[in-house]
């Protein structure tokens, strides 16, 4: 009866007044719990073959294998186009931080001239822009001011005596003589 169970150990004690088997672990005997026992058992002579056909490794039909194959080639494809959609979106991450480099002086500077564009905005905006105005450009004045206008003297200028041409005038030629230059053309 070695096929069944496991082997607990043991044998025939020496001189006991009971001849009984011993075994060494408390297999199959009576515990606590009613029939514990801390070794598997071995499968009946029945299921001996059908346990081996279980373990045994069988090889699956050849749709399966086909199917296999193709959700394998199919995840090899989309590993790929991920991969591939991974690069494209880091090179145009890249692209953009040069960009936003480059720009970072170009954004200060402009900055710079908006806040002074602001500052010259808010001094137009004041009072003392339009009195500044109305005085420099617009010649007015507060009311019991005087409006004092320097005039630069101007130079006065000598006339300068022009030079009468000599016109002279063409004696008449008599008739005969302008026929004659017309008939020759001299």
């Amino acid at each position: 009866e070695e096929g069944l169970g496991d082997r607990s150990g043991g044998g025939i004690p020496g001189p006991i007044s009971n001849p009984e088997v011993k075994p060494v672990s408390a297999d199959g005997t009576w515990g606590e719990a009613p029939w514990e026992s801390r070794s598997l058992p071995s499968p009946p002579l029945l299921l001996h073959g059908v346990t081996e056909a279980m373990t045994k490794t069988k090889d699956d039909p050849p749709f399966v294998k086909r199917v296999s194959w193709i959700v394998l080639g199919g995840l090899a494809i989309a590993v790929l186009l991920l991969s591939s959609a991974f690069s494209q979106v880091w090179h145009t991450n890249e692209a953009l931080q040069a960009q936003i480099a480059t720009s970072a002086p170009m954004l200060t500077a402009e900055v710079e001239t908006k806040a002074t564009l602001q500052a010259r905005l808010a001094y137009v905006r004041s009072d003392a822009y339009v009195e500044e105005w109305a005085r420099e450009h617009a010649g007015m004045v507060r009311p019991g001011e005087v409006l004092v206008v320097p005039l630069l003297p101007t130079p006065t200028l000598t006339p300068v005596p022009t030079p009468t041409p000599i016109l002279s005038t063409p004696t008449p030629m008599p008739f005969w003589a302008r026929w004659w230059s017309q008939l020759t053309g001299r």
